[in-house]
């Protein structure tokens, strides 16, 4: 991961985890779509052309919030997201993509609210 996201590695390697922990046995690759939608987040979990379903957990919700959270806070205000991972030589590995908001509001102070 270049650049940009490497202040956030911590948060995105414990939400692959999270991920691969959701998704079924067989898969063997997945995306993590999500969409923040006004005040929400909404996302899937799905693997292209596999049958089995996801299981959504209330540690990977979490997870997504912590990370929009984090980004938004840090100026890196996005609308969507989606977190591609596959297992490759038996190691998870994962590419994220996020598209920015090209003009966030700007950060104000707690005690201004």
């Amino acid at each position: 991961m270049p650049g940009k996201l490497d202040a956030y590695n911590d948060v995105l390697q414990k939400l692959v985890s999270e991920i691969v922990a959701c998704s079924p046995e067989r898969w063997e690759r997945g995306e993590l779509a999500i969409q923040a939608e006004g005040g929400r987040l909404a996302y899937t979990l799905r693997n292209e052309g596999h049958p089995d379903r996801a299981e959504l957990s209330e540690d990977l919700r979490k997870r997504i919030d912590a990370l929009f959270v984090r980004m938004r806070r840090d100026g890196d205000a996005w609308q969507a997201a989606r977190i591609r991972w596959w297992i490759e030589g038996g190691a998870i590995r994962f590419d994220p993509g996020f598209d920015y908001i090209e003009n966030p509001a700007p950060k104000r102070s707690w005690w201004r609210r």
